[in-house]
């Protein structure tokens, strides 16, 4: 984002970035840390959990014969897909465990790489959205680049993975895994930090509802991931009055309690690249 609302005191400006500069190394190593296993674990959690969940309950439950019958043919395969993947949101992340599981059923791979990449860029309700708010036109080239492009790659995946003199199932069958100890330990540590998100999230709920008087309600329609959220809090916690801060990017509002200067707040959240209401 480049506007003058995110940069309008250059000599501010300068100050904050010459603070994040002068974190050191052992300061940006913590941010980026806590990026990787607070930040990230919190938007991708849930929807790494249900794609895990998903992918188990078609590898468990779904006949090999239904996909090898029905989904082997590109044309079925493709369309069910693309009406999958486009109408509801599924995360990258999530995808993939879905994807892997049909794919080894008996799926073409150009039709998992379908999904994978329709599914994460549109949803029913952007689609309403692009329509609504831009046009038919717009709405068209919008749905036709996503559709153009998750095909072409998909049948060009197939044009050339047969070539290859391999299938999906004996890749599977004969690659190289981890140390079964590691594996058992990734698991749990990745179980431990998106269990740490729930918590987070419940306890927050009861802190949210212990909340006895908000001085300042604001808006923030540019908020969109647990990263917005964490960003925002810290900025309005650093300012001087401010005793807490509930930030819930559902209803994408900011509630504080205290008696905190509410130019100094605006600006920051402004400073951190947001806009405030």
């Amino acid at each position: 984002k480049i506007s003058s609302k995110i940069i309008p005191d250059v000599e501010t400006c300068e100050a904050e970035c010459l603070v994040h500069h002068g974190k050191g190394f052992f300061g940006k190593l913590k941010d980026m840390l806590s990026y990787a296993y607070i930040d990230l674990i919190d938007d991708v959690g849930k929807w790494l959990v249900l794609g895990i969940l998903v992918g188990g309950f078609i590898s468990y439950f779904l006949p090999a014969t239904i996909i090898e019958n029905y989904f082997s043919n590109p044309f079925i395969s493709y369309t069910v897909m693309l009406l999958i993947g486009g109408s509801m949101y599924v995360c990258a992340t999530g995808s993939i465990p879905i994807a892997a599981s049909l794919i080894l059923k008996g799926m073409n791979p150009g039709a998992g790489l379908v999904f994978l990449i329709a599914g994460p860029a549109t949803n029913a309700a952007t689609i309403s959205f692009v329509g609504g708010k831009l046009g038919g036109k717009t709405l068209f080239i919008y749905l036709m680049s996503i559709i153009i492009g998750s095909v072409g790659f998909g049948l060009l995946m197939d044009s050339f993975w047969p070539g290859l003199g391999h299938s999906i199932r004996s890749a599977a069958d004969t690659m190289n895994m981890l140390p079964y100890w590691l594996e058992i330990l990734s698991a749990v540590v990745l179980v431990v930090f998106i269990s740490r998100s729930y918590i987070v999230k419940i306890v927050n709920l009861f802190y949210k509802a212990s909340l006895a008087e908000v001085n300042m309600k604001i808006k923030v329609t540019d908020m969109t991931c647990e990263h917005c959220k964490r960003t925002i809090e810290k900025v309005i916690s650093e300012v001087s009055g401010v005793q807490r801060v509930i930030v819930n990017i559902k209803t994408k509002t900011v509630e504080i309690q205290g008696n905190p200067d509410e130019e100094e707040i605006f600006r920051r959240i402004k400073n951190a690249g947001y806009t405030p209401e």
